[in-house]
């Protein structure tokens, strides 16, 4: 133990009072690590990283590379030791307990050199009977916190459960965050420390330890409020309850405690009724509870805020999907998933509300809480009561095998549980509490160090957390795991391949599904140097890529088959942005349109825990990605989305209306060229039923006119006008935007000062696709981005930079792009190739154009064609340019030698030879092989196109290169 010196004393010095009294230890520690000699202030709530980073012993495991080199951190005891004083009155009451909001994880706490208690679970509040071990004066505290791998190794072994599936890499036994293990967006970064609040609790006659409030909602014009009181008590108590509204009581009732425990009911007459964001508004009640002696003196106090609604969840059958309601009013959900937004745990409340803002900004009303982290602050259930958004409430259980058979790692499961049912229960936002992510995948019927059997899930998720959550919050619904009851987490577009428009063949409640994007530019600067911004592919920003497939190729991969070759690395990011972005809103337009057979779009996923390459629509740093803003206008409360089918030339417009009144409006249509020129327009007045409704609004037979201009030159742009709603718009395609020859947008735009911020206008003659303002070197918060520009009309975009500015600077950082800009003029749909000096034509593996839904390119120095498990797919590069003649054909290939043998046929101008494919030492052992030879009658522009003619093992190959060298 240090010297008292090296502490920072706290003295707060308890004066007479009947009421509980808190001693805060939060504040100044020490950290100490005894085999690396270290010895250093620590900050309280916080963890080792942090301390560490702080003190110069780390470098940001968030740079670069830098997370490699600590995880020795997550592999050490660690020790938070601190001074401490109490005083003679605080030592004189009745009961003292040392209350820890949230120990992280294997703890041994030790009061003045002897043990208090053994905490072992990061997710639960811990209480230990602190006064035996206090003295007046001086005390000191120390918690000793061990690794958590000889843990588990220690349980993976265990006789007294033979056969049972335990498993190390699982953390089924120990409760810590399943993210911190690493995750596909998140880093391995196992923290240990006293990551929230910690202090001394003193009380005498009573302490109120619960207030549990039932609504009752069955009579017509009045909503019962039946609380249940339990308290510490030490002698006669009542009980005085009130419900203010806005700060008046509306009611109160007095009530006595027997044995600790009392019951008291409240009527609230015209109750005000809370209600989800876009559905009207979020009426907020305050219950305050006051106990009293014999002497009517207030003893303990406790207030809960409530909003008063009912929830209720329609079944999935098979004739109608899952569904929610709110205060007997059906609708769709429209939301994402939220994951912690640090993964080293600094808790910042402002940010968390910030996010929470962001996303009612974007019209959701529903937020995941996702099981792999852990249980988020009051702070964010706060704000999600007063800005609107539901919370789907997950148990933090995910992808992995759980010891339930074992009685001691269920009773600590049961206490987690029923901690944080009672934390957040009374809490309007909370429509759902889910027992797991994805566990049900790991069930088996065979003890296998991967499985869970039948009965050991069915005791955790459909009997214990089920009962808990029966017990605690009686009006609650619960479902054992998500996906379980009904909803769908749909991965096949990105860990399958599949096209985006597999997502129209889905119906129902949509509760995960995703596609990744790069972070904004600025963000990705904020971790890599210059060198590492050279390709996708640098080790640095793979290292930002967690996904178990090449992540990074796979968006550059997707976004080709849609859109041009990007000029450059900034325009890589913002592609692959805007690539999400149209891809999910596919499927959201989709959802919308079929309801009511589809009723939830959840996108996987909203945030980020550290700067990462990952599914997010705001990254690590809050900078919204494209897709937050086009989401913004897919989820508006009154939408407008198209969709068209180029064989008939049929483009339909569809209208959704969540607001509770129907809505009238107009609709107008225009069709021009892409150099802004009218081809043809209509218009009609609409009338939107009341309540989330889906209607076709136009359908449009534009045949003639594409057979006359042609699919690659026209636009359909569409408006729908509504009293007091946002202009809803829509831009739809009959061609891929990589077959537009697009003309460049002659921007025109201003900036005057506003309230709060400054207006933005933007307009040119010519249509502009993805718009994106930038105020360059200046974070801002954007009223809207991405955005499409019908040709000849302006576009206002209020903003309000993060900080004092001037118009003047304003002006100057303003930056204003579209798609036409991420390429350079003249790129053709196709990456092209064109011989070199010597007249040989290397055709790369960035320039091939990859015909199919499995081979992907694998960017790197040089990339390659990669993951070809299917025969099917082909590759095409267009050449030209290319000279006559007779060309020697060779291949740089890879494949290991128990896959070898692979056959393939490379075609140009109907000259055709055969290759095979050797094995190799391995996948990055590459040789050139010679296949033969080629004529090229004509020369000029011509395809080399290659093609799998057989397949020996689960691959065909990989390939860098096809080289035609002249004869």
């Amino acid at each position: 133990m240090p010297s008292p010196a090296l502490f920072a004393p706290l003295l707060l010095a308890a004066v007479a009072s009947a009421r509980p009294e808190r001693i805060s230890l939060e504040g100044p520690w020490r950290l100490l690590q005894a085999e690396r000699k270290i010895d250093i202030p620590a900050t309280v709530p916080g963890v080792a990283h942090v301390d560490l980073m702080r003190a110069g012993q780390i470098p940001d495991p968030y740079l670069g590379r830098n997370d490699r080199d600590v995880q020795w951190v997550g592999e050490v005891p660690w020790t938070y030791a601190r001074e401490f004083k109490v005083s003679p009155e605080f030592l004189r009451h009745r009961r003292i307990v040392l209350r820890c909001e949230g120990l992280d994880t294997l703890g041994t706490v030790v009061i003045n050199g002897r043990e208090v208690g053994r905490p072992d679970n990061m997710h639960r509040t811990w209480e230990f009977d602190a006064k035996p071990f206090l003295t007046a004066g001086t005390n000191t505290i120390r918690i000793d916190f061990q690794p958590i791998e000889p843990f588990l190794k220690a349980h993976e072994v265990q006789a007294e459960f033979p056969g049972k599936p335990v498993q190390s890499h699982g953390w089924g036994y120990v409760r810590k965050p399943s993210f911190q293990r690493g995750w596909d967006f998140s880093p391995k970064l196992i923290t240990a420390g006293i990551w929230r609040g910690i202090g001394l609790l003193g009380w005498d006659e009573a302490r109120l330890t619960d207030v549990e409030i039932v609504q009752d909602h069955r009579k017509k014009g009045e909503v019962g409020l039946d609380i249940l009181l339990e308290a510490d008590v030490a002698g006669a108590t009542k009980a005085h309850v009130e419900a203010l509204y806005k700060g008046k009581r509306i009611a109160q009732v007095d009530s006595d405690l027997f044995g600790g425990k009392g019951k008291a009911r409240l009527e609230v007459g015209d109750p005000k009724l809370w209600w989800p964001n876009g559905m009207g508004p979020q009426n907020l009640y305050d219950v305050k509870v006051e106990l009293r002696d014999a002497k009517g003196r207030v003893i303990d106090t406790g207030r809960r805020r409530i909003g008063l609604r009912t929830v209720t969840w329609f079944d999935k059958t098979e004739k109608s999907p899952l569904g929610l309601a709110i205060n007997g009013r059906r609708f769709f959900a429209k939301g994402s998933n939220w994951v912690p937004s640090d993964s080293l745990l600094r808790a910042n409340p402002e940010k968390e509300r910030a996010l929470v803002k962001m996303t009612a900004d974007a019209n959701m009303n529903l937020l995941r809480l996702w099981g792999g982290g852990h249980y988020e602050a009051d702070s964010l259930f706060e704000a999600c009561d007063e800005m609107g958004l539901l919370v789907w409430f997950e148990f933090k259980f995910a992808d992995a095998t759980y010891p339930s058979f074992d009685p001691k790692w269920l009773a600590n499961v049961q206490a987690e549980a029923r901690d944080n049912v009672r934390r957040v229960r009374h809490h309007p936002s909370v429509a759902v509490y889910s027992g797991n992510n994805e566990v049900i995948g790991f069930i088996s019927e065979n003890t296998t160090p991967s499985s869970m059997s039948r009965d050991d899930y069915k005791l955790l998720f459909h009997t214990t957390l089920r009962k808990i959550v029966e017990d605690l919050a009686p009006d609650a619904f619960y479902t054992p795991g998500s996906p379980e009851i009904g909803d769908d987490h749909y991965w096949d577009v990105w860990h399958g391949s599949a096209t985006f428009a597999s997502y129209r063949k889905l119906h129902g409640f949509m509760s995960e599904y995703g596609f990744q994007a790069f972070p904004v530019p600025r963000s990705v600067e904020a971790f890599t140097t210059p060198e590492d911004r050279q390709t996708i592919g640098t080790p640095v920003m793979l290292n930002h890529q967690r996904n178990w497939r090449d992540g990074n190729a796979l968006i550059l991969n997707t976004s080709r088959r849609t859109f041009r070759q990007p000029k450059d690395f900034d325009s890589t990011l913002w592609l692959g942005q805007i690539n999400q972005a149209e891809g999910i809103l596919t499927g959201v337009d989709h959802w919308r349109r079929d309801w009511p057979n589809s009723t939830a779009s959840l996108v996987w996923q909203f945030n980020d825990p550290w700067p990462v390459v990952s599914w997010s629509m705001v990254d690590y740093y809050d900078r919204p990605k494209a897709l937050y803003y086009r989401l913004k206008h897919a989820y508006a409360n009154v939408a407008l989305s198209g969709i068209a089918d180029s064989a008939t030339g049929v483009a339909e417009l569809w209208v959704a209306n969540d607001r509770p009144e129907s809505k009238s409006g107009r609709l107008e249509w225009e069709l021009t060229r892409l150099d802004g020129t009218r081809v043809d327009h209509g218009s009609k007045a609409l009338s939107i039923p009341a309540g989330t409704s889906s209607v076709r609004a136009a359908k449009l037979d534009l045949k003639k006119q594409l057979e006359q201009e042609g699919e690659k030159d026209l636009l359909l742009w569409a408006k729908l006008r509504t009293p007091n709603e946002p202009e809803a718009q829509a831009l739809v395609l009959f061609a891929r935007p990589k077959d537009l020859e697009l003309v460049k947008p002659e921007f025109r735009s201003s900036v005057a000062a506003v309230r709060d911020g400054f207006r933005i206008t933007v307009s040119s003659p010519q249509p502009a696709l993805w718009i994106w303002i930038e105020l360059e070197g200046m974070d801002a918060d954007l009223s809207d981005n991405f955005f499409n520009l019908p040709p000849g009309e302006a576009a206002t975009i209020v903003v309000k930079p993060h900080g004092k500015t001037t118009l003047e600077a304003v002006r100057s950082a303003l930056r204003v792009r579209s798609l036409y800009d991420t390429y350079l003029p003249g790129t053709e749909a196709n990456p092209v190739t064109r011989p070199q000096s010597d007249g040989r034509i290397v055709a790369t593996a960035d320039n091939a154009e990859i015909l199919g839904d499995g081979a992907i390119l694998e960017t790197g120095t040089p990339s390659n064609i990669g993951n070809w498990q299917i025969p099917s797919d082909s590759l095409r590069w267009t050449v030209r340019d290319a000279k006559p003649g007779i060309y020697t054909v060779r291949a740089t290939v890879s494949i290991p030698e128990n896959e070898a043998g692979s056959t393939f046929e490379v075609e140009v101008e109907g000259s055709r030879v055969i290759g095979t494919v050797p094995g190799t030492k391995s996948w990055t052992d590459y040789v050139e092989i010679e296949l033969g030879t080629v004529t090229l009658t004509k020369g000029g522009n011509v395809t080399i196109n290659l093609r799998p003619t057989s397949k020996k093992g689960d691959h065909v190959m990989n390939l860098r290169t096809l080289t035609l060298i002249p004869k």
